[in-house]
């Protein structure tokens, strides 16, 4: 066990979502009657289907679902529900039919159920994750952080932490990551978990390269890019390929960060249903900063921030204009995030990075106060 209040034990096959978006059926869950057997048929041929077609899989896991609330099984018709919401891999407000599928596996569950409620709540967070129900948002990784917590299943921890967009790593305290997560990772690799080993791994990447400990992240993504290359992963090849361009960037190595930026492009544009517009371009507008050219990345990328209409890419934006020279913009900018989430800027998605960028916004354009808010606010992180 590690961490306040983390005890784990060895899971048993009961997780979420794998990495590539399919949900299972374990042999334990298979039973002796005809209905259980039925449902669990019905969920892996909606995960042979949503290999090729994830859209064409839809109604089949909401089958698989019926099967599994017939059958008197809620934690299989959790698992349809997952597979029938899918991968968050891009921006965009909540699916209502997603949102009711979970809503409605999550009701079912007994309150006991934590391995199974835990993912359902992550899966909820990614889908709300850029509406602008705030405290919602954070119930919601709260809760699903606290139900694998009550689990006791280092695999439904696993799923939850590594949920894409449910920003769920983000309410893990600060001191509790980096040891969680390397309990985590070392659990998948005994357990021969590919599946969990590759998101958990990508995490500590990252954990590693915000402590500034560039060479054992290096390793660390040396040994996790041939996991996701096997798996077939390509939006989990993208965002390593963009960490590691973030490190060249922090070391001055320009060139190579530019190779790796446009072999993230390629491989993003691959990837369906990836929206590449995200972390590609703010590693291109951090490249172009970085290199003194923020003038040029202002007439290629500003609109695209502009347009994206989440705090993420404007505040990004107003860093960018104040970089640029463009104060009057870059205050006006600033004015109006602060206004709309500074009561709840805390709880935004990725709110270190942002808070960073604006404390620099407001330093380059003579906001002192908004500056040493934005500090004290990051003040316990460093």
């Amino acid at each position: 066990s590690h961490g306040r209040g983390y005890r784990f034990v060895a899971p048993v096959e009961r997780c979420g979502a794998r990495a590539d978006g399919s949900v299972g059926c374990g042999s334990a869950d298979r039973g002796e009657d005809g209905r259980e057997r039925a449902a669990c048929a019905l969920l892996e041929r909606a995960d042979d289907v949503a290999r090729r077609a994830p859209d064409a899989a839809r109604p089949l896991y909401r089958e698989a679902g019926a099967a599994a609330k017939a059958a008197g099984r809620p934690e299989l018709a959790a698992r349809a529900a997952l597979g029938f919401a899918g991968l968050f891999i891009r921006p965009r407000p909540p699916d209502p039919s997603v949102v009711q599928e979970l809503e409605q596996a999550l009701a079912a569950l007994t309150a006991a159920d934590h391995a199974s409620r835990s993912p359902l709540l992550a899966r909820l967070a990614a889908e709300h994750s850029y509406d602008d129900d705030h405290e919602k948002r954070m119930r919601l990784r709260t809760g699903a952080l606290e139900e694998a917590r009550e689990s006791g299943d280092l695999g439904v921890l696993i799923t939850t932490l590594s949920c894409v967009f449910a920003h769920v790593w983000e309410v893990v305290p600060t001191a509790d990551r980096r040891g969680l997560v390397l309990e985590c990772a070392a659990w998948a690799r005994l357990m021969g978990r590919a599946d969990l080993e590759l998101p958990v791994r990508a995490l500590l990447a990252q954990e590693l390269v915000a402590l500034g400990q560039l060479q054992l992240a290096e390793e660390e993504l040396d040994a996790v890019e041939p996991l996701a290359r096997a798996a077939g992963n390509g939006s989990g090849l993208y965002f390593l390929t963009l960490l590691r361009a973030a490190m060249a960037i922090f070391v001055g190595d320009f060139g190579r960060a530019h190779r790796l930026v446009d072999k993230a492009f390629e491989l993003g544009r691959r990837v369906k249903g990836l929206e590449v517009f995200d972390l590609w371009v703010a590693q291109s507008v951090v490249l172009g900063v970085a290199e003194g050219k923020a003038t040029q990345t202002l007439a290629l990328h500003e609109r695209v921030l502009a347009d994206s209409g989440i705090p993420s890419g404007l505040c990004l934006r107003a860093w960018l204009l104040a970089e640029a020279g463009e104060r009057a913009p870059a205050r006006e900018e600033l004015r109006s995030l602060l206004a709309r989430h500074g009561p709840h800027f805390q709880i935004l998605t990725a709110w270190e990075g942002n808070a960073a960028q604006l404390a620099t916004t407001s330093a380059i354009v003579g906001f002192d106060t908004y500056s040493r808010v934005l500090l004290d606010l990051l003040a316990p992180l460093s």
